[in-house]
């Protein structure tokens, strides 16, 4: 915006002041027009964006009025130059401004359409949120009753985001973080319903999932920075240092440094709830995705596909009926530096044993009935490696199924894999 505004307002201002005598006047309204559309532009993008529940139709809407107020300059550019009358120059301008609208009008079409050949009432939405792509793929008797749950559930998942979302300072986990070491914080009831299903996993996986890993992760790009920082945080890592008062509902972190960071679980318990919701408003089945995470719902099968970790391609193809399927891997968030002269691999996944990134596996999808659970062991497995995650997975998730690849390459699942 910055260098659009320093490349256009003088050129601007100048055709402005050659098309009128009274400079002085032509000058304040440049500026008056200006700053009208730093100041409403953002706040109509953002009204937009809550109703339609999508960016680019909103910024595509905005450019068509940008479009519709050059009508005046292009007018008064074919009168100066081309010395046609007035009539025909505003006519003319009409025409051009319809010419550049019309693609924009049809790029600006909310992604909400049929996209099943052969079923008109199977309907998908696209949105941002939770810090990544949320795709709906809901099964409706209308466009208006999808429109209407898609826009509920949205809201509902960025609502159940920010109280979940370390970042939010005055969401529940935000004021827990605040308060380690310190003093007790009650959390709102699903956040601390959800902090006690963290611990249970935490347990049954011998720590390899643990929220306390926050106190590392909540620092910006932590796998990026002197491993001397994470060895320092080990001592605040530990899941059984979350204190929990079961009688007044509220939690406590033992130690000062001491943070709770949920992105392991959280993206799954909302997707688990998006889904609830929608069924709750009489959408009978669908998909909700995010980030590649999903939970498939409905009486129908749907066929999804499992990606490799080291290409863009489709490792294979599964059906799912009511299950959950989420992922871990190394190549989502990772990168490449320079240790004592050799190049060494960091990624966001910590092993809490050691601190350091995890790399008994490289990929890990896990099938399981609700996301929140999927997601969840997606994180722990992945640190466990296939050893000693199938050992686990046998004795405390007997029905729930995942598949490795190892640093080697190797492919390895549990018994119960849909092969």
């Amino acid at each position: 915006m910055g260098l659009g505004t320093a490349i256009s307002i003088p050129a601007s201002m100048t055709a402005a002041s050659d098309m009128s005598q009274n400079q002085g006047m032509a000058f304040g309204t440049t500026h008056f027009a200006a700053g009208l559309g730093f100041l409403f532009g953002p706040l109509l993008g953002g009204f937009l964006i809550q109703i339609i529940h999508s960016v680019a139709p909103a910024l595509q809407f905005v450019a068509i009025i940008g479009v519709f107020s050059c009508i005046p300059l292009l007018s008064s550019s074919f009168r100066d130059h081309l010395y046609w009358e007035k009539t025909l120059s505003w006519s003319a301008a009409l025409c051009c401004a319809l010419l550049a609208a019309i693609p924009l009008y049809v790029l600006s079409i909310p992604q909400t359409h049929p996209f099943l050949a052969g079923d008109k009432t199977i309907y998908r939405f696209t949105d941002v949120g939770l810090g990544t792509i949320i795709n709906l793929t809901i099964k409706a008797q209308s466009q208006a009753a999808a429109d209407k749950a898609a826009q509920k559930t949205i809201t509902t998942m960025r609502m159940l985001q920010k109280d979940y979302d370390h970042r939010n300072l005055e969401g529940s986990i935000g004021r827990i973080n605040r308060g380690a070491g310190q003093y007790w914080v009650t959390p709102s009831t699903r956040s601390y319903a959800l902090i006690n299903r963290a611990l249970e996993y935490s347990k049954k996986t011998d720590g390899a999932f643990d929220p306390t890993i926050g106190a590392l992760t909540t620092s910006p790009l932590y796998y990026a920075l002197d491993e001397t920082l994470a060895q320092m945080k080990k001592g605040l890592v530990d899941h059984n240092m979350v204190i929990v008062d079961n009688e007044n509902k509220r939690i406590r972190l033992k130690k000062k440094g001491m943070a709770l960071d949920l992105g392991g679980i959280a993206k799954g318990t909302i997707i688990d709830t998006a889904v609830a919701l929608l069924q709750k408003q009489g959408i009978q089945s669908g998909i909700v995705e995010a980030g590649g995470d999903f939970y498939c719902f409905g009486d129908q099968d749907w066929t999804v596909g499992i990606r490799h970790p080291r290409s863009d391609t489709v490792y294979k193809t599964i059906t799912v009926r009511e299950k959950g399927v989420c992922g871990s891997g190394d190549y989502q968030q990772f990168v490449t530096v320079e240790n004592h002269g050799k190049k060494e691999f960091r990624h966001h996944i910590i092993n809490p044993s050691d601190m350091s990134s995890a790399n008994a596996s490289v990929g890990v999808t896990v099938i399981a009935d609700s996301a929140e659970k999927a997601d969840a062991l997606a994180t722990a497995l992945f640190i466990l490696g296939p050893f000693k995650g199938k050992s686990i997975m046998k004795k405390e998730y007997p029905t729930t199924s995942a598949i490795w690849f190892t640093p080697d390459m190797q492919i390895v699942t549990t018994d119960n894999f849909q092969q």
